[in-house]
């Protein structure tokens, strides 16, 4: 079991209010480097009742913490058009915290989230539309499953025998395509966005 998941979500704004209202909402993040975001959650109980628990069942992981700096896009009539975070998260993915964000824009948004376990136990990704959930996906069984099957396909594409080849090798072999087809694996169809 993994320690940490990598939590990518991207958000197309198609009302300018609703980029404002996440432009706010990311500046406290940064600020706080925190993800109990108070206009969030407006019920949460005072910090020193905050528990793993708590932080579980509202953010998703017991620790949250921002990968990269928050980046929101404009455009020259300055309305926020796009925004793209990176968040690290203990054994599990951020998905209530991303319910609670979609929530609390309410409208105005295309929202994709995908996460990947750094053992490759699990790999997913969902899409909303408003609150609108259009798309999702969950391979629970990524690295016992999933990866061998592509693994043998691959092998035997290339006339290769995993069973001749030492551990070495194959981790080699595998390592030049693997995180590759883990995100092209987690990647929503461009069809889901198609009007």
């Amino acid at each position: 079991m993994a320690n940490e998941v990598t939590n990518n979500i991207t958000i197309h704004f198609n009302d300018p209010e609703t980029g404002k209202k996440a432009s706010d909402l990311f500046d406290w993040i940064t600020e706080n480097e925190n993800f109990v975001v108070p206009q969030m959650f407006p019920d949460k109980p005072s910090d020193d009742l905050i528990d793993r628990t708590w932080m579980e069942e509202n953010v998703g992981a017991k620790w949250a913490r921002l990968g990269d700096e928050i980046e929101i896009a404009r455009s020259d009539d300055g309305n926020y058009y796009d925004a793209h975070m990176n968040v690290g998260t203990a054994w599990s993915a951020l998905t209530p915290w991303v319910e609670r964000l979609v929530e609390y824009l309410e409208s105005g948004f295309t929202l994709t989230h995908t996460y990947v376990d750094e053992s490759l136990m699990f790999v997913g990704s969902n899409v909303w539309e408003d609150t609108d959930l259009i798309y999702s996906f969950e391979d629970l069984e990524f690295y016992t499953t999933t990866l061998p099957k592509e693994a043998s396909r691959r092998a035997k594409a290339e006339g290769k025998l995993l069973e001749n080849m030492s551990e070495s090798e194959t981790d080699e072999w595998q390592w030049d395509w693997m995180w590759d087809f883990v995100y092209d694996t987690v990647e929503p169809p461009e069809e889901v966005y198609s009007p």
